[in-house]
């Protein structure tokens, strides 16, 4: 009886901790402040030089770049330099090619065969 009621104790607390874990906030990338700016040249060089030192820098981070925009589009934009900034939600043009934009967003790879950096959940600001 005892072996029992420590089983579902543990089953139980193993339950709860499963369960606030898959449960927890998602990351609201537009509130946060962004914690390095850049411009998109010296992002994609910082890549394209070392890697791992970049992704320590940048990886997962909320980082806002400038740059030239290269390519527009409903949902994304692509800056000049190599940085392909997704879209939080499709925008009205709100750049254009060739504009020098501010974009703030999360750094989510390097592509090698494009040589760009990837962005998601951007915003023009």
């Amino acid at each position: 009886m005892k072996k029992v009621l420590i089983a579902v104790v543990l089953l139980g607390l193993i339950g709860g901790g499963v369960y606030l874990y898959m449960n927890k906030p998602h990351r609201d990338i537009d509130a946060e402040v962004a914690s390095v700016k850049v411009t998109s040249v010296q992002l994609g060089q910082d890549y394209r030089e070392d890697m791992e030192g970049a992704n320590a820098i940048y990886l997962d981070k909320v980082v806002e770049v400038t740059g030239i925009a290269a390519e527009v589009a409903d949902d994304h934009i692509l800056l000049e330099g190599g940085t392909y900034c997704k879209l939080a939600e499709a925008q009205n043009k709100t750049a254009q090619a060739g504009d020098e934009v501010t974009i703030k967003g999360r750094v989510v790879s390097f592509d090698d065969l494009f040589e760009e950096v990837r962005m998601d959940f951007c915003q023009v600001l």
